[in-house]
């Protein structure tokens, strides 16, 4: 309720960290500059964030420490509101940084040139995962290169990776960021069922069609930046 103020003197897309256990006090929110009159239901937490994402150009990075199954539908319910916000457990946040820098910044190798010098040291490199037009489906030509990254990960226990999903200018940027977003959910959901990794070693981003890698004028440009990039921490 208290975001407004703030958001209005904005510009351009905001991230929004909601540190929240998920439990609601119900209050009489100010409703189009008064309070709600009796006969009126106050709104929900979902509700507020959808008033404001409608408004702003915002995303919600939900730090969950909601441990109640009320508490943790309602955090997921706020997430939903829009392609780009998203729950993080507490737990997580605390050991993954990367949380916050992926957030803010476009996952690539200036982001992450500070990470992924530890190919030199972890002696392991994933190769982007392309997929076809307007699909989220892992090609069998990629099995290989992520069953690699999977024995990888069961052989050491203490690193995990970082995923980030793009695609191509075709289709709206709303599309385009739920898309990029259902591709990395693949290629976790591919590791995860074979190799049994753990969900808190599996970081997932998207970005849609934001920092293409080739051309999209062409074909084959397009084709090379529908894709999803993997990059070694915590060794």
């Amino acid at each position: 309720m208290g975001l407004e103020p703030v958001l209005k003197d904005l510009s351009g897309k905001t991230i929004i960290f909601l540190f929240t256990d998920g439990v609601n006090t119900e209050v009489n929110a100010p409703n189009q500059g008064g309070l709600l009159r009796p006969n009126e239901f106050p709104r929900t937490p979902r509700e507020l964030a959808h008033d404001l994402a409608q408004k702003y150009d915002i995303c919600f990075d939900v730090i969950s420490s909601a441990t109640g199954a009320a508490e943790q539908e309602l955090v997921r319910a706020v997430a939903s509101i829009n392609e780009c916000s998203r729950v993080v457990p507490l737990a997580d946040l605390l050991d993954r940084p990367e949380y916050i820098t992926g957030a803010l910044f476009v996952m690539n190798e200036k982001v992450f040139e500070v990470i992924k010098t530890q190919e030199k040291v972890v002696g392991f490199k994933m190769d982007n995962v392309l997929f076809d037009f307007n699909s989220a489906e892992v090609k069998p030509d990629y099995h290989g290169e992520l069953d690699a990254l999977g024995n990888f990960l069961q052989e050491h226990p203490q690193g995990y990776v970082i995923l980030a999903g793009f695609t191509d200018p075709t289709g709206s940027p709303e599309y385009n960021l739920q898309l990029s977003r259902r591709r990395v959910e693949s290629v976790r959901d591919y590791l995860q069922t074979r190799f049994q990794i753990a969900a808190d070693r599996l970081m997932t981003l998207w970005y849609g069609e934001v920092d293409p890698v080739a051309s999209n004028d062409t074909a084959e440009g397009r084709s090379q930046n529908r894709r999803v990039i993997g990059v070694i921490a915590g060794l």
